[in-house]
Parts: structure tokens; C-alpha cells; sequence
């Protein structure tokens, strides 16, 4: 019998939302973000400012949500960084096509920090990051 595209149906789509695990897909939202704050790192640690701004826009994405609900005026905070970074490149038409250089390393690895230090702070705060033990609390619930 040949595939027919459609006449698939997916077995979970008729689950009511009560049935659906939200769990899931917040373990998967932590692992993306690992793999991102890990690719950071990787690109900081190089000088490779490209990929370190594209990963940092990945973490903002998937946190978006989370900073609308925590704090929207970060959006603000958030635009106002990236168009300070994007000052730092300085794009030049040559015979090859266009080609893009760091105007200003300090700054951009200065502004490309703060911004990876503030979204981590968002993770964190919307219980996504590290958790941490009040002393005075007891362990247990």
C-alpha cells in the first residue's frame, strides 16, 4: 500500500488538554537552552561575535514568553542592546559581495556579555535556571 499523506492522523490529537503533558515540553525548552548557553560559550570563548549574537537571539526567543510575563520593559532593555551591537559591525561592499567587520571588539564582547547575563537572569527567574535553597527554609515540602 502506498503513503497517502492524507490519510495520517496523529494518534495524540485527540488527547484533551488535561491529558497532555506540559512537563515535557519544559524539559525540552531547559535541554534547547543548555545546548545554546553551551554553544555561547563555545563562540565567546573564540571571538566568533556572529555566532555568539545568533545564539544569544536563539535564548532570547525561546525566553520570550517568560520575559513578557517577568518583565515586558526587558523587551525595550533587549532592542536597545542589539542595536548597540549591530553599531559594532560595519558592513562593506566589495567586488565579492558584502562583507562585514567588528568596528569595536571591547564594546561588542562588553554588550554581547550583558545581554547573556541578563537573559540567564530571566531563565532563572522564570524557574527555568538554577535553583537555589534558602537556608532558612526547610529542604522538604
Amino acid at each position: 500500500m502506498a503513503y497517502n499523506k492524507h490519510s495520517y492522523s496523529n494518534p495524540y490529537d485527540d488527547l484533551s488538554s488535561k491529558d497532555k503533558s506540559v512537563f515535557n515540553e519544559g524539559m525540552r525548552q531547559i535541554d534547547r537552552l543548555d545546548q545554546s548557553w553551551r554553544a555561547c560559550r563555545i563562540h565567546s570563548k573564540a571571538d566568533e561575535f556572529t555566532g555568539w549574537m545568533k545564539e544569544v537571539e536563539v535564548v532570547y526567543k525561546e525566553l520570550y514568553t517568560d520575559i513578557l510575563k517577568i518583565n515586558p520593559d526587558f523587551v525595550k532593555l533587549y532592542n536597545k542592546i542589539m542595536n548597540e551591537i549591530n553599531l559594532c559591525f560595519k558592513v562593506k561592499e566589495t567586488s565579492l559581495g558584502k562583507k562585514e567587520t567588528i568596528t569595536n571588539k571591547k564594546k561588542l564582547r562588553f554588550l554581547l556579555t550583558k545581554i547573556e547575563t541578563l537573559l540567564r537572569q530571566v531563565q532563572t527567574e522564570s524557574g527555568k535556571g538554577g535553583k537555589y535553597i534558602d537556608e532558612q527554609e526547610d529542604e522538604f515540602e
